[in-house]
């Protein structure tokens, strides 16, 4: 039973891909792009931010589904849960963030046990961001942003964290030739471990994109969301790559698709989301 349920895991996956591509291909032919500045800017799909904020007065939405596979040497777990990422333009370069994983169930089956399943909402987490500088691809000069988020214990009891979870993260995005862009995001989180002791853990993120057109965009990523010591969860590197299309002025689509390289996370996880911008 359980690997029908996992190699569903997998036909899914790529039906949320077709669908995705299907779509934007679609809503491409039939209103392209504006070529302007004026274009919805998105946190999705990728591990690391953007450095844009929202205009002052504008709000965005950037929600999906994603399906999520562990496997480990004794158990396994298929997950899947509904993010979403609320963001408000307070003043000029700053935004207002509210964001989770928002609905979620899992799967899990030790050995062979019978199937554990869980449902329930996952923490929030409030944040701001603030737009620091703009790039200039002449100079070489990176666009740069702030973002200052805590996470709160308010989830179901099920996926809710053991106390509130501060993060300071910069991105740095820079403009190269070619329609090609490079983007770093360092931070440091500071959480509770098993033992109830605070410690602080590294992130750091890598991704290098590509304008294929006026509607397309792709990705490549390497991400560290967790590099702790190994007694604080240890660290946590996925790589991964997706492809994002700009339906209209204020709609995007997007699927993205990341593998585990080290660490106790997740396998495999896939999405298929949307950004709408008001």
């Amino acid at each position: 039973m359980h690997q029908r349920q996992f190699a569903s895991f997998n036909i899914f996956g790529t039906t949320l891909g077709t669908l995705c591509l299907v779509s934007c291909a679609a809503f491409a032919q039939t209103e392209k792009a504006p070529e302007s500045n004026d274009i919805i800017s998105s946190d999705r799909p990728g591990f690391v931010e953007s450095s844009t904020v929202m205009k002052s007065g504008r709000f965005q939405l950037e929600s999906g589904v994603g399906l999520t596979r562990s496997r480990q040497s004794t158990a396994r777990e298929l997950s899947t849960n509904l993010p979403y990422l609320s963001r408000y333009g307070v003043a000029e370069n700053w935004e207002l963030r509210l964001e989770s994983d928002g609905w979620t169930q899992t799967q899990t089956r030790q050995n062979n046990q019978s199937l554990l399943r869980q449902r329930g909402f996952s923490d929030l987490a409030v944040g701001i961001k603030w737009h620091m500088q703009d790039g200039d691809e002449n100079t070489g000069k990176p666009a740069i942003a702030w973002l200052a988020h805590l996470d709160l214990t308010t989830g179901s009891t099920a996926f809710r964290g053991s106390a509130p979870s501060p993060s300071l993260r910069i991105v740095a995005e820079w403009e190269l030739p070619q329609d090609f862009n490079f983007a770093m995001m360092p931070g440091v989180a500071w959480e509770k471990n098993d033992a109830s002791h605070r410690y602080s853990k590294g992130i750091l993120g890598f991704t290098i994109g590509h304008a294929i057109n006026n509607n397309w965009n792709a990705y490549l990523e390497l991400s560290g969301e967790q590099l702790a010591a190994k007694h604080n969860g240890g660290s946590i590197i996925s790589y991964g790559a997706g492809v994002s299309c700009i339906v209209t002025r204020d709609v995007q689509l997007d699927f993205s698709l990341t593998k585990l390289w080290s660490g106790n996370a997740p396998n495999l996880q896939a999405g298929l989301g949307f950004s709408l911008r008001f």
